[in-house]
């Protein structure tokens, strides 16, 4: 049983340490992701770009600190992968804050 329990949590364990070790990798702050989920988001902007200064204060975002930290996503959803669940085929990412429209300090991740 015990073998059984060892080769069924491994695999989700070592994508999440895979995920973890990116975020570092990627320059981002290890703690994104933990104990949060990582988000799948539609597109994924530069805090400094047009399009990512636009969203942010279209939101009324402005005076958030995440705004000018990481990239600004744009309908991001939890991202969920339990045994073959929910993919994300856009831009797997970890955010500070993660709201309905827009999220804010993403930090691309490969899962």
């Amino acid at each position: 049983m015990r073998c059984f329990t060892a080769v069924i949590l491994a695999p989700p364990a070592f994508a999440l340490a895979a995920a973890t070790a990116k975020s570092r990798q990627l320059g981002g702050d290890s703690n994104y992701c933990n104990p949060g989920p990582s988000a799948c988001c539609d597109s994924l902007y530069g805090p400094e770009s047009t399009v990512g200064k636009a969203l942010v204060a279209q939101h009324g975002l402005a005076s958030n600190p995440d705004a000018e930290v990481g990239h600004v996503g744009l309908n991001c959803v939890p991202y969920v992968n339990v045994l073959g669940g929910n993919t994300c085929s856009s831009n797997p990412v970890c955010c500070r804050a993660v709201g309905g429209i827009v999220s804010l300090g993403c930090i691309p991740v490969l899962l």
